[in-house]
């Protein structure tokens, strides 16, 4: 027998949804359904996403936040720290840091402005052309297929609702509050 795990709350407490359960008294909460669904889909994602990581890293050595950087210096050209940092999604600092270990490893050259000695720029290099050729794209082919055999409408609806989610839970912030009772 199926357990309806369904969050209810007392008719009248101004939480819920329109609508009753059987015996009139409680309301179905369905936003906590969709909680619970959107969680399990992100977990599904997250999963996918890590074990691709992993195999992407094994193949050519680099991290995927080092494979976005390379495609933005090749996208871009020589390129600033902050055109790559708004690029890639990541923080100044983090570019840096992958930068540096790029750099290390002779995959990009960075150089300072003759005009403006504060500003670097980044350009790759022919070994760091080669690395991005071989390396697997971060969303596999076959996903990248499905994505595209979408409608326009309904491929700009997912795009935009992922980025909405994804700039919802960049909002909240990723620290989590202090246990309590201890």
């Amino acid at each position: 027998m199926k357990v309806d795990e369904r969050q209810t709350v007392p008719v009248g407490s101004g939480l819920g949804e329109a609508g009753s359960s059987a015996g009139g008294s409680m309301r179905i909460l369905p936003a906590q359904d969709d909680l619970q669904a959107l969680s399990k889909a992100i977990r599904r994602i997250v999963h996918v996403m890590e074990t691709r990581s992993k195999a992407i890293s094994r193949s050519v050595g680099l991290t995927t936040s080092q494979i976005v950087i390379l495609q933005g210096v090749a996208d871009l050209g020589e390129v600033t720290t902050n055109a790559l940092s708004r690029y890639a999604d990541l923080t100044p600092a983090t570019v840096v840091v992958t930068l540096e270990k790029l750099e290390g490893r002779g995959l990009v050259e960075r150089y300072r402005n003759v005009v403006d000695r504060r500003i670097v720029h980044t350009r790759l290099t022919p070994a760091g052309r080669d690395v991005l050729a071989a390396a697997p794209s971060l969303l596999p082919d076959e996903a990248a297929a499905m994505l595209a055999a979408l409608p326009a409408g309904e491929r700009a609806g997912l795009v935009s609702a992922v980025r909405n989610l994804a700039d919802m839970m960049e909002a909240t912030g990723s620290v989590l509050p202090a246990p309590t009772g201890s």
